[in-house]
């Protein structure tokens, strides 16, 4: 059928972009913007199945390289915008953001937010600790007035509170 035909081709294009593109945000933008010109004309169904094949597999080695630094400061947010952006265009299915949220930065986040509070003798470590899980807050669950698709998903997740709200005991 002309739907399979599509779909073989949008799968050859997404694996030629995967081997010509080095640059991880790069690629997802790039699948972004191919898989959303056919996200009306196919199911929904469809389009995950060619994101979660194509396109989560390098996410997920993308996010697992990304350091979860203590300082806000020096935290690279763009890897995890870039997941956010995916997610809430409608090309991936709850449950490929929600494994690669949990798989590749909520361990992270947690082992940082340990580490931290072993550290002893450092002035602030309190106030760095607060900030840290502030900013990470207001990333992950958003504020109510800019709630995101991706936000009410991680919300709405028991592993994700209970790993975010863990590091407050």
């Amino acid at each position: 059928t002309m739907f399979a035909d599509i779909r073989r081709s949008l799968k050859k294009t997404l694996s030629f972009i995967s081997k010509h593109e080095p640059d991880d945000v790069a690629f997802f933008r790039s699948c972004n913007v191919t898989l959303r010109a056919w996200q009306k004309l196919f199911e929904e169904s469809n389009i995950y199945s060619l994101t979660s094949e194509s396109v989560t597999p390098r996410f997920a080695r993308c996010l697992a390289r990304v350091p979860i630094e203590f300082s806000h400061e020096k935290q690279s947010w763009v890897q995890i915008n870039t997941l956010f952006d995916y997610f809430d265009t409608g090309l991936m299915s709850a449950d490929d953001f929600l494994s690669l949220f949990e798989g590749e930065i909520l361990a992270s986040w947690a082992y940082t937010l340990h580490c931290a509070t072993l550290e002893e003798n450092k002035p602030n470590l309190l106030t760095g600790i607060a900030k840290f899980y502030s900013v990470w807050k207001e990333r992950v669950f958003g504020q109510l007035s800019k709630c995101t698709k991706s936000h009410l998903a991680l919300r709405g997740d028991l592993m994700v509170c209970r790993h975010f709200f863990g590091g407050l005991e």
